[in-house]
């Protein structure tokens, strides 16, 4: 009687020793835990950059469209300066604050602007963007010489 070669559990080889077709094929060796979720981190910022006009963005979207846990969500953003909710509102306040001086659009309303980067209410807007800049959006505005 031939000796056989023993194979992996699951896997199956032909007689000349290579793998079957259908069978499953080796994975090349994973990376690091820490070079994967900041990976991950980095594709989580693009998209909330890509996404802060969605005033539906928040930490459970994020977490759908990543395939991941709302509390790994979390995980991935202790070692960053800001919360996921931090960073999302902080980011919507920037891009607002930048329109409220960008004379080609002027003419949009302190609501619009407001609205167009995900902001659901404008008197909302308008209590985070004073706690962040010290004034109100329309002081800005004017301020700004708009």
């Amino acid at each position: 009687m031939r000796s056989r070669r023993a194979t992996a559990p699951g896997r199956h080889r032909g007689r000349s020793g290579h793998r079957l077709p259908g069978q499953p094929t080796r994975q090349p060796p994973s990376l690091p835990a820490e070079t994967r979720h900041q990976a991950l981190l980095a594709r989580i910022q693009n998209f909330i950059d890509h996404n802060l006009a969605d005033p539906d963005l928040t930490p459970a979207t994020i977490a759908v469209h990543h395939n991941i846990s709302v509390r790994l969500l979390h995980q991935l953003f202790q070692q960053q300066p800001e919360t996921v909710g931090a960073t999302i509102r902080q980011r919507r306040l920037e891009r607002s604050r930048a329109d409220l001086t960008n004379p080609r659009i002027a003419h949009r309303s302190i609501g619009q602007t407001a609205a167009r980067w995900g902001f659901r209410h404008q008197a909302h807007f308008a209590r985070a963007f004073r706690l962040a800049y010290g004034m109100s959006p329309s002081d800005f505005r004017r301020t700004a010489g708009m």
